[in-house]
């Protein structure tokens, strides 16, 4: 939602007075809206696209089966997320850097895409592979991390992956999380250098890294932007080649909200804060979301800016401020609570919400 309004309000803060908080409340037809966006905007890049969602981002059954429907493929980084999306006949990829033989077994069960971080990482798909040659693809490092290859130990490398009887098909690198548009934009240039030093390949897998919808307004910039510098780098090479793309933040990022209730309010040496029952627990940094506070109820007697504080006691357990006429007991909801949250929660002292979903 890039505006709450009144009725929005309204029918949470009835909700708020139905079910206990804090808990979070799922859109999971949002998802869908926003891979209507994703694949219309690569839909002419590349002569065929294929969106895999990133189920690290959340993996709720109601979000991977509203994706499905749409024909969606699924991007798994471990066991658990291949065993989540089984049932599902989209395009799978594995792309983990630690992969156990477990998951590789389930991996090529799936006739999914395995993405090979290391050498030993193909020698060990080569034990399992009972169909050679097996297509793979091989991530690329542009960057000073662990992962993947540096572009200079490429050639040897492929060489190398075809002794132990795996074909590479496909090349891969992410740009990173939330990433804006300049450095989007210079990730390509290096990329698409690379990628077309192998005119075998027969696609390319340019990762996700896109923002999600309140940040991509918030910067005054579109998906389509995105879609234009790959265009622009690969359009070419893609021609005749399958795109690959992985995107998480930009399809779940606002289909959750948290519903959270305002337990304390105190000043501290002239500041007013409100102690909520949620804090960075439920709302962890690391996610890189841009939380959205609102006022579902205000019976303070005047308003004000009010520091919003969560029940842990830590001293970074604050989430940000709010305008408003607070006072114990009322509720108030954040926005953009879909990527991370859920599975990067802490359930230190405190029992996971509930999420109720709303079809």
């Amino acid at each position: 939602m890039l505006a709450m309004n009144a009725r929005d309000k309204a029918w949470l803060a009835e909700l708020s007075h139905e079910h206990p908080t804090p808990f979070w409340v799922l859109f999971p037809r949002v998802s869908q809206t926003h891979y209507f966006e994703l694949a219309d905007a690569f839909s002419r890049v590349a002569k065929k696209v294929m969106i895999c969602y990133s189920v690290k981002t959340n993996p709720h059954p109601r979000i991977l089966d509203a994706l499905s429907k749409m024909e969606s493929g699924f991007e798994c980084v471990s066991l658990r997320e291949l065993e989540n999306v089984k049932s599902f006949t989209g395009p799978k990829i594995l792309n983990s850097c630690s992969s156990s033989d477990e998951e590789i077994t389930e991996a090529l069960s799936q006739n999914a895409l395995i993405i090979l971080d290391s050498l030993s990482q193909a020698e060990q798909v080569a034990r399992f592979a009972e169909k050679k040659p097996l297509s793979v693809g091989l991530r690329i490092r542009l960057d000073h991390h662990r992962f993947g290859f540096s572009p200079n130990e490429l050639r040897k490398t492929i060489e190398h992956v075809s002794q132990l009887g795996l074909r590479v098909t496909v090349l891969h690198s992410h740009p990173g999380t939330n990433t804006t548009l300049k450095s989007y934009r210079q990730f390509m240039i290096t990329f698409s250098a690379i990628v077309k030093e192998y005119p075998f390949l027969e696609g390319v897998d340019i990762g996700g890294g896109f923002p999600g919808s309140v940040s991509l307004h918030m910067r005054h910039e579109k998906l389509s932007d995105y879609a234009n510098v790959v265009r622009e780098q690969l359009g070419d090479f893609l021609s005749a080649r399958a795109l690959y793309v992985e995107s998480g933040r930009f399809l779940s990022e606002d289909t959750m909200l948290l519903v959270t209730r305002v337990m304390h309010v105190k000043s501290v040496e002239g500041q007013a804060f409100a102690l909520l029952d949620a804090g960075i627990n439920l709302l962890p940094r690391l996610t890189m979301n841009p939380y959205r506070f609102h006022a579902l109820e205000e019976t303070g007697a005047r308003k004000a800016s009010i520091r919003l504080a969560g029940p842990l006691m830590f001293g970074s357990d604050e989430l940000g401020q709010v305008s408003a006429a607070l006072s114990v007991g009322n509720a108030l909801v954040v926005e953009n609570t879909g990527s991370y949250c859920t599975e990067m929660s802490w359930k230190l002292s405190r029992d996971f919400p509930k999420i109720i979903v709303i079809e």
